[in-house]
């Protein structure tokens, strides 16, 4: 395998993202990464709906993108897309299989026909034999049936010649504006020698949104750890909207008053689809007497939302 660009000491990896939709994780092995002599290279996406090929495309041009289902496509389709050689290796594949079935109980999960695409996703592993497998799907995959799904997954991936390690990591953990828990299981082909870890935390933990704080007053509690980014921090500059106001382009009304929204300026003209949803004059006097931080069970029991409705909301 030559995995070096001529006349240069840079070593490439590639990747291939299934179930990809929009490019998230796409997105984030594009990233720098710390150790600038490695690079990712993803060299295909994949996923069905023509809509996130849509967005994906008009974003990352130079990443092909084949629109397609993965219950249908192999592991030859793959290669000739991406223009990887039969014999070339795949690094890493990357993936987030939607998956329905966590919640049911009196069956095994991968038996469950609305998990078919993480029995998809081992095919795949098992056809393109990639270095590293890396899966994120929602904390249930972890959490369901006394753990029963994940120890499946491990069971085939081992199967499978993987070693593997999963855990529920949270997004303000690692300098994410955002209370958000996903599952990542992480695999490593066991000839590597290499046991899977996922990467520590990088800043100070918050139990939940309601302890967030104007991030100027705030005090630190673990020296070591970065402090979080409120949500105040990420995205308080942007101009206040009444409902249904806004613009797709408009441009910023005062300066940057945190690291974040000088980062997230850099290279932008102007603020895009900045705009609100044009709720009802009964939704807003419904939602205007709920505290900042608070949620759906804190209005008067005749007034909540009902049990389909986004309790967040």
């Amino acid at each position: 395998m030559n995995n070096r660009e001529p006349q240069s000491d840079i070593i490439t990896f590639n990747v291939v993202d299934v179930f990809a939709g929009v490019g998230g994780i796409t997105l984030g092995f594009r990233e720098r990464t710390g150790n600038h002599r490695c690079r990712f290279v993803v060299r295909l996406m994949v996923d069905h709906d023509p809509e996130a090929r849509s967005v994906a495309v008009r974003n990352m041009p130079d990443v092909p993108y084949l629109q397609a289902d993965v219950h249908a496509i192999s592991a030859t389709d793959i290669r000739a897309r991406s223009g990887i050689a039969q014999g070339e290796d795949i690094h890493v594949l990357v993936g987030g299989p939607p998956c329905q079935g966590f919640s049911f109980l009196g069956k095994r999960g991968l038996d469950d026909p609305r998990n078919v695409h993480l029995i998809d996703y081992l095919r795949l592993v098992k056809e393109l034999r990639p270095w590293v497998v890396l899966m994120e799907n929602v904390p249930l995959i972890i959490t369901s049936h006394d753990g029963a799904v994940i120890n499946e997954i491990a069971q085939g991936l081992s199967v499978l010649g993987y070693a593997s390690y999963a855990d529920i990591l949270t997004a303000s953990e690692y300098g994410v504006p955002q209370v958000r828990k996903r599952a990542f299981i992480l695999a490593y082909r066991a000839d590597l020698g290499i046991p899977p870890q996922l990467p520590a935390r990088t800043h100070e933990r918050i139990p939940a949104a309601s302890q967030l704080k104007d991030f100027r007053e705030r005090q630190t509690f673990e020296p070591d750890k970065k402090p979080y980014i409120s949500v105040e921090e990420a995205i308080g500059d942007l101009p206040p909207l009444a409902a249904g106001g806004g613009d797709e382009v408009m441009f910023y009304t005062t300066p940057a008053f945190s690291p974040y929204q000088a980062w997230a300026r850099e290279g932008s003209p102007a603020i895009f689809n900045h705009r609100s949803r044009a709720h009802t004059a009964d939704f807003l006097r419904k939602i205007s007497i709920i505290e900042e931080g608070g949620r759906n069970q804190d209005l008067p029991i005749k007034q909540r939302f009902s049990d389909n409705y986004y309790s967040q909301a």
